[in-house]
């Protein structure tokens, strides 16, 4: 879980325009939660399958 990149691009596009770079941020912080989240679900959702 090294995957803590997403507060560089906030820290060097906050000189350009703060919103906007925190904004996407945010959207690839979540995209990728989701995606993790995605994958763990589907993966209970195959075990408990499995077991009946």
């Amino acid at each position: 879980m090294s995957t803590t990149m997403p507060e560089v691009e906030v820290s060097t596009g906050k000189a350009t325009n703060g919103n906007t770079a925190v904004k996407t941020a945010i959207q690839v912080i979540l995209v990728k939660f989701k995606n993790m989240f995605d994958l763990t679900l589907s993966s209970l959702f195959n075990e408990l399958i499995m077991e009946d």
